[in-house]
């Protein structure tokens, strides 16, 4: 986690890459360094994700603590065009709620190709790679 910056800071988790965002948002809530957090749990496997309740009690309990789960469809890990299709548009969920993307720091948990894709989809909207922080998961 990048403590010298002040910047609101936005996490991706994809799956199982909760468990190192995790981490990163537990330091980030003991420093209380980032203006607000904000947390997208992007899951394929039943209604809501394992550790739902946590994740919607730091969001009741901490003003500056967001929380949105995004159930997908599995094939969102395919490698064919409706599985980019579909990644782009949960990057656009991720985006749009937020008028200024270049203003976060982002820190995304996915398989190698989601991450090559979100890093293209963000830069090409104004995040600059030093705010960009890909953690590559295993699915």
């Amino acid at each position: 986690l990048n403590q010298e910056s002040a910047r609101p800071v936005i996490f991706a988790a994809w799956d199982t890459g909760f468990a190192p965002v995790k981490s990163l948002l537990e330091q980030a809530m003991a420093l209380d360094a980032a203006e607000s957090l904000h947390l997208f749990w992007i899951h394929t496997r039943g209604e809501r994700p394992y550790l739902h309740n946590r994740c919607r009690a730091w969001a009741d309990a901490l003003e500056n603590f967001h929380y949105t789960p995004l159930r997908v469809e599995p094939h969102i890990y395919a490698d064919d065009a409706d599985a980019r299709t579909a990644r782009a548009a949960v990057f656009a969920a991720i985006a749009e709620p937020h008028f200024d993307v270049a203003a976060f720091d982002f820190y995304i948990a996915a398989p190698a190709d989601i991450l090559a894709q979100s890093q293209r989809y963000f830069s090409a909207r104004g995040v600059p790679a030093s705010q960009l922080h890909l953690l590559e998961v295993t699915r």
